[in-house]
């Protein structure tokens, strides 16, 4: 069969083979290490990006701490647990698992177009009303249900939590709502909207631990605190309407085919393969791989793992001038 060995060959006979047709394979085997990407998880910020937000969010922390103080009648500290981005769908999930049981307030913009929410477990919920309650004393209880004042005391709280986080940007200006949720997630997010959670840490200066509570937030509503603002589209120029042309398309998915190489048979061929048939490709081992798109090569590069997935580790761009 022509482009075939159809023997079981051994290692030897193949690396024979191999340097028969100048394919033998380079001595030096170290591999490329790839940069792990998770593609599951949004990319809406840049590393840069996300350093802004985490000085803003280090900032309203201040303002958080002395509504506590305001309200609870001590001193408190409130430190930044952690900044992640999540897909809606993926952070409703987040908070079904573990059969942890949360408590939320929903906040609105004053459109009305981008609602958010403040989150706490059942847990930090109990803290905080005995914190409000200046009830240090009283056991923890999971299964305590709180009264109608411990809710309308919670509730003010919250709402003072959601207005700081509010003031501490020219660009917000949250409402809260006028009640707390604990049977049902709040929001109307569809799936692939991109949120960034927030968690903070609220305790007195004497305590070992904190009572942790997060913001969930839609990540458009923080292009003005990263510098991502958008513009009207009245009054663009036309090289500002090309720019924001070039991000929608820069956002668009496309499919990447990684091509070892390729070879042609004969109809018979085709049907005649076996298992442990060797097909000869077209490229040697020293060869780079092909990243297609449309037909097309667009880049070059190097097989290699990450993940435990197979991957190719862009090595260099295809000249445009030969296309």
């Amino acid at each position: 069969m022509s482009n075939m060995v159809p023997d079981n060959l051994t290692s030897e006979k193949i690396q024979k083979l191999l340097a028969a047709v100048g394919s033998a394979p380079k001595e030096d085997g170290s591999q490329i290490e790839a940069t792990e990407h998770n593609w599951s998880e949004p990319h809406y910020f840049s590393g840069e990006q996300l350093e802004k937000i985490g000085s803003f969010a280090d900032d309203f922390t201040s303002a958080v701490a002395k509504k506590f103080t305001d309200l609870c009648r001590g001193q408190f500290e409130v430190t930044i647990v952690s900044t992640k981005q999540y897909f809606a769908d993926d952070i409703m999930k987040h908070c079904s698992d573990g059969g942890q049981k949360f408590l939320y307030l929903r906040f609105d913009d004053d459109t009305g177009s981008r609602p958010g929410l403040l989150g706490m477990p059942e847990k930090t919920a109990f803290e905080w009303t005995k914190r409000l309650l200046g009830d240090s004393e009283s056991q923890d209880d999971a299964e305590k249900e709180l009264s109608q004042l411990e809710k309308s005391l919670l509730l003010d709280l919250a709402a003072a939590v959601v207005r700081a986080f509010s003031q501490s940007h020219p660009s917000f200006n949250l409402l809260p709502a006028n009640s707390l949720v604990n049977k049902r997630w709040p929001l109307e997010n569809e799936g692939a909207q991109e949120l960034l959670q927030i968690t903070f840490s609220v305790k007195q200066p004497d305590a070992q631990n904190g009572e942790e509570a997060f913001f969930l937030i839609p990540c458009s509503s923080l292009d003005a605190v990263c510098g991502k603002v958008e513009q009207k589209a009245a009054g663009l120029s036309q090289e500002n309407i090309s720019k924001m042309i070039l991000e929608h398309f820069e956002k668009t998915s496309v499919c990447v085919t990684a091509q070892l190489g390729q070879t042609e048979l004969s109809f018979e061929d085709m049907m005649n393969l076996q298992v442990d048939d060797i097909l000869l490709l077209d490229k040697k081992v020293t060869d780079c791989v092909e990243l297609i798109v449309d037909g097309r090569a667009f880049c070059y590069g190097w097989p290699v793992k990450s993940g435990g997935m197979y991957a190719v580790a862009v090595s260099q761009a295809v000249d445009k001038d030969r296309q």
